[in-house]
């Protein structure tokens, strides 16, 4: 199935460049949009014909009349890192010693988050479900292609993206806030700054 997408980077010198990125994407994505073994493809005729229940460019539908275990299990401890750990670890008025505790945490969790993703499309691993991984990052494309979208009318250009990050150019931090507020409110993932660089080069190689 079709991983992340990656977006062709401009070439050339840029300078006052914005990486932002997308927190837990996938997580975010279980979380919010209620996917899991039994709710992808489920057996109710109304959900399937849906159109609101139907998922961007796959043959795949989302139950709309239960809530699935991988969602909740996933959303829950997404939330946990990114709404407390992370924070905590990233606290200047916490002493040094416990902010790493906290950093290793945060990073313990995100990789639990990530490997619960990534055995659905795992042929190996004995709950194998390539629906729920193919909805996963079918939706994930679809979030970062509408982002993409919404920085274009607000006119911040993206010179560079991988599945969920974005090189913004120049971009004024009024519209860095707005394009992080529109997509907590209409994706229900959150866009953090994640590095600043004061050049970027990009070649032909």
């Amino acid at each position: 199935y079709r991983g992340g997408l990656v977006v062709e980077p401009k070439l050339g010198i840029h300078f006052n460049v914005v990486v932002v990125d997308f927190a837990s994407l996938y997580p975010s994505i279980i979380k919010v949009h209620n996917l899991s073994y039994e709710t992808v493809n489920c057996s109710h005729q109304s959900c399937k014909n849906d159109p609101k229940q139907q998922i961007t460019e796959t043959s795949h539908w989302i139950c709309k009349r239960k809530r699935g275990l991988t969602s909740l299990l996933i959303g829950s401890l997404r939330d946990l890192r990114v709404n407390y750990y992370k924070l905590l670890s990233k606290n200047k008025s916490i002493e040094t010693e416990e902010r790493q505790t906290y950093e290793v945490i945060s990073q313990a969790i995100k990789v639990i988050l990530n490997a619960s993703y990534g055995v659905m499309g795992a042929e190996i691993f004995p709950l194998y479900c390539l629906p729920v991984a193919d909805a996963t990052a079918a939706i994930g494309r679809d979030t970062t292609t509408k982002t993409i979208e919404k920085c274009k009318n607000i006119g911040i250009q993206v010179i560079y993206g991988d599945t969920d990050s974005l090189f913004l150019k120049n971009p004024s931090s009024i519209n860095v806030e707005k394009i992080s507020i529109w997509a907590k409110t209409n994706l229900g993932v959150d866009l953090e700054i994640d590095k600043t660089y004061r050049y970027v080069v990009f070649s032909d190689l």
